[in-house]
């Protein structure tokens, strides 16, 4: 049943009487021309909105009936057909009263009186289905019956209304996608959208090749879902989770539907096909692809691992050659850990066979019920074997120490050979040791019996009178064989460390010799030797440098490997500087060079020369004895120089003790340049007038100043004998006493 509403009743914001009154209009000229006395009721059906409708839109039927008779209808019954797809909600009756009586469809109402002329009308208020799924022309019939008419051929009336219902559908029936896209998006169109109402539509997931169950190997996440477009959207997103799994499956698919929509019907394209791009492949691992190993020495480590998750186990046989072995034959894998690294050790296969490098290969197989992996070719691992029985000689030890001392203990050591691996041949080694050292004994033979019994040379150092230091030789081992891997063997050296007894060194044959100054080098001349202490390398030169005083000769020597213990003569004078001096010590600088390193580093050696000075100090006079003076006699000519060369000017001063004497000059002055230059004076005795005295003396004193220190406050004095002029007199000179 429907509610019956007052006339006041809004719909869509237009007054229901202001709808009636447009749409049926009444028709006064037509009902003045009916007879007086009929009934006739002419019925109009209209409908708002006209044109195309849409599901969930809101529809106004307006039933309009009219008396056009001359006479009351007293009653009438109404019945509308209206069809399914149109869900009324309200009926407003506008001019007349109406009972409802419907019991269904069609819907029935029993009208009240109408007047003659008079117009009323039943407005039906309701909406399009908005779960219509097509689009469709419905058709709404309404008749009217009264007892009193008349006319019944205008008492019905249709109304058609046009519904254009939406479709939704995918815009393409293929996609491609990566496995690692997680959440794909697909586009759900929707033609002719509803402005007026929402749509929905079922979507769900389809396996194919790409599985959803069971969920340890699913390809994507199984969708069953409803999709709601709001009203008026053209279109909308679904995301399809894709799961990236580990697994090598190739490229598979799925499907998408779309189905049970509301609100539209379903378009063209409503499954479309995702093809899922596999980023996982079948295959082994294997790291590195080549290993080095040795005999009774290092091993080797190689890692394998899946490339991907397999379906069912997967189980890699290991296959190696007789020159190696692996620490496992087989290994096992599966989908859990696939990802995990197993190791493999190679351990090469000790011998006693010299075979050189080789090469051996590790093979793999694998078997599983994973098609993907069963019978996967797997890479080699090449293992280059390194041998330890190669040819060569065992020698220990490698370094010895020996001392050129002879009869020592020290001066000889001893080491052992022994051969590192059986020889095909007799194998003869000759141990070569050079000049510094003697081997005992010259060749040592290793055959297949004795090959690894050692066998011991004896080193003695070779006693030289080469200082060379501590030195270190090697002795080399020759090989002579008809076996061609020891032919081409390398051999090891022994290094030997030689403790010198021998030092470099300029032998001097004195510490200290003396030297007279003499005007004649030749009667004053000593000398020394010189040699050296061992055997030089090289030419060794040996320059002595001495002060400018000393005559050295000669003042080079030279030593070579032939000479170096021949002593060599060294002469040594020194001239005469007329200086007095103190204890005058001089130095002697042997230096000495060589292209033989251990002498070209030697320090210069000192011989300490002293020279005895024959210089002296004071005044010489060209006055002897014996010398006679009379008072007042003519004065005695004389001359003045000094014994020695001085520093520096000297100045001599002559002082009377008595003062019977006259002088002439009381001073003289000698310089270094004239020192040696004679200066003439006079010395006379006064008369003193006083008759017969006798013999009477007196004393010339001589001082002498000079910033030469040896002459400074040097005083020499000369005694004087005057006889009196009264009778004979005796003057003995000189007398002469050096004062400090």
């Amino acid at each position: 049943m429907f509610p019956i509403l007052a006339l006041c009743t809004l719909w869509g914001g237009l007054h229901l009487a202001q709808i009636s009154g447009a749409i049926a209009p009444l028709a006064v000229a037509q009902a003045a021309a009916l007879d007086d006395n009929t009934v006739d009721i002419v019925l109009t059906q209209s409908v708002f909105p006209t044109g195309t409708l849409h599901p969930g839109e809101l529809v106004l039927l307006n039933l309009t009936f009219t008396n056009t008779g001359s006479t009351v209808m007293d009653s009438a019954i109404v019945e509308d057909i209206i069809p399914s797809e149109l869900i009324p909600r309200n009926v407003v009756p506008s001019g007349i009263s109406i009972t409802d009586i419907s019991a269904g469809q069609p819907y029935r109402w029993q009208t009240g009186a109408l007047a003659a002329g008079a117009r009323a009308s039943i407005l039906i208020d309701g909406y399009i289905n908005p779960d219509l799924t097509t689009s469709l022309t419905i058709t709404n019939t309404a008749t009217m019956t009264a007892a009193t008419d008349n006319n019944s051929s205008n008492n019905q009336a249709q109304v058609t209304l046009n519904v254009q219902t939406p479709t939704v559908s995918f815009n393409t029936t293929r996609y491609a996608v990566n496995e690692d896209n997680v959440q794909f998006p697909i586009e759900v169109r929707v033609t002719n959208p509803n402005p007026y109402a929402s749509l929905s539509v079922h979507y769900s997931t389809i396996d194919k090749s790409a599985q959803s169950q069971p969920p340890e190997l699913r390809d994507f996440t199984p969708i069953s879902k409803t999709l709601v477009i709001s009203a008026g959207y053209p279109s909308r997103q679904i995301l399809i989770p894709i799961l990236d799994d580990n697994i090598s499956e190739g490229a598979e698919q799925f499907n998408v539907a779309l189905s049970q929509p509301k609100g539209a019907g379903l378009g063209a394209t409503t499954q479309v096909t995702l093809t899922i791009i596999d980023d996982d492949s079948a295959g082994v691992n294997i790291s590195p692809s080549s290993v080095e190993v040795e005999e009774a020495g290092a091993t080797a480590i190689y890692s394998v691992v899946l490339q991907s998750q397999p379906v069912a186990q997967v189980a890699i046989d290991i296959m190696a050659d007789s020159a190696v072995t692996t620490s496992q034959n087989r290994l096992l894998f599966d989908s859990l850990n696939w990802q995990m690294v197993q190791t493999v050790t190679v351990t090469a296969i000790d011998d006693r066979i010299f075979e050189g490098i080789q090469e051996s290969i590790i093979r793999h197989t694998v078997q599983s019920t994973d098609p993907n992996y069963d019978n996967t070719t797997v890479a080699d691992v090449v293992a280059t074997v390194r041998d330890d029985d190669k040819a060569g000689l065992t020698v220990r030890p490698s370094e010895l120490n020996v001392s050129e001392e002879p009869n020592l203990l020290s001066s000889t050591a001893a080491y052992s050979i022994a051969l590192k691996s059986l020889p095909t041949a007799d194998v003869i080694v000759q141990p070569v040791s050079g000049d510094q050292l003697h081997t005992e004994p010259a060749a040592l033979t290793f055959t297949s019996v004795n090959w690894n019994i050692p066998q011991n040379v004896v080193v003695t150092a070779i006693d030289d009178a080469v200082a060379e230091g501590e030195s270190t030789a090697f002795i080399a081992h020759e090989i002579v064989t008809q076996d061609p891997h020891y032919a081409d063997a390398a051999t090891p050296d022994v290094a030997v460390h030689i403790a010198d007894n021998d030092m470099p060194g300029v032998i001097i044959s004195q510490q200290e010799i003396t030297v007279t100054e003499s005007a004649d080098i030749r009667s004053a001349t000593e000398s020394y030797s010189v040699s050296l202490a061992s055997q030089p390398m090289d030419l060794v030169t040996v320059t002595i440098a001495a002060a400018s005083a000393f005559t050295v000769n000669p003042s080079v020597l030279y030593f070579d490997s032939m000479d170096w213990k021949v002593p060599q003569l060294v002469s040594v004078s020194v001239k005469d500087d007329d200086v007095v001096s103190d204890r005058q010590v001089g130095k002697l600088l042997h230096t000495v060079s060589s292209n033989d390193a251990r002498y070209a580093d030697l320090s210069p050696v000192e011989l300490t020369v002293d020279v005895i000075d024959n210089d002296v100090l004071g005044l010489s006079y060209t006055i002897t004895p014996p010398l006679t003076l009379t008072e007042g006699g003519a004065p005695l000519a004389y001359q003045l120089s000094l014994e020695s060369r001085p520093t520096a000017d000297v100045t001599v001063t002559a002082v009377i003790s008595n003062g019977r004497l006259t002088l002439t000059p009381a001073t003289f002055v000698f310089t270094p340049a004239d020192w040696n230059t004679p200066q003439a004076g006079t010395i006379g005795a006064m008369d003193d007038q006083q008759g017969n005295e006798g013999t009477q003396f007196d004393q010339i004193h001589f001082t002498m100043a000079s910033a030469d220190p040896h002459y400074n406050g040097l005083q020499q004095d000369l005694d004087v004998v005057i006889l009196d002029s009264a009778g004979a007199r005796t003057v003995y000179l000189p007398v002469i006493r050096k004062l400090r």
